[in-house]
């Protein structure tokens, strides 16, 4: 009984950490933000040099601008078919900026981290727009 109230305890008390997969929502949901301090791009990147923190900081600046295009895309009324399909053709080449930048940091580097943000939140992003493009093929013209 004693060591069974003992075991409540620390079952109770103890800390429960993110797992792996809360992490990956987080990032791919767009719950993320741009690095402002250098630490927060050391824990980003491990193992990328500081030389690349300014291109880095261009692509997700890049990432951070495809998600507001993608939310004002997502937010625009079916009436405006123009303004709403101009929308997903500039998140979508905003992102494929980002892509671009990202994959030349990752060329010259060879950081795996950068390789797994670039998926993670553009790639999931493409994915998602991939989706958009497809219901505008099966839209009516007038």
């Amino acid at each position: 009984m004693r060591s069974g109230a003992l075991l409540f305890c620390l079952l109770v008390g103890c800390v429960v950490t993110q797992t792996a997969t809360e992490k990956e929502q987080t990032l791919a949901g767009g719950k993320w933000r741009p690095f402002v301090t250098r630490e927060q791009f050391m824990r980003r990147y491990p193992g990328l040099p500081l030389k690349y923190i300014g291109k880095m900081r261009k692509v997700e600046q890049a990432v951070k601008e495809g998600e507001l295009l993608e939310k004002d895309y997502q937010e625009c009324d079916a009436k405006e078919r123009h303004r709403k399909r101009k929308l997903l053709d500039t998140a979508v080449r905003t992102y494929m900026r980002a892509m671009n930048e990202g994959e030349k940091v990752y060329e010259e580097t060879g950081c795996d981290a950068v390789m797994i943000f670039l998926s993670r939140t553009v790639g999931a992003a493409l994915k998602r727009l991939l989706v958009e493009y497809e219901k505008w093929r099966h839209i009516p013209t007038r």
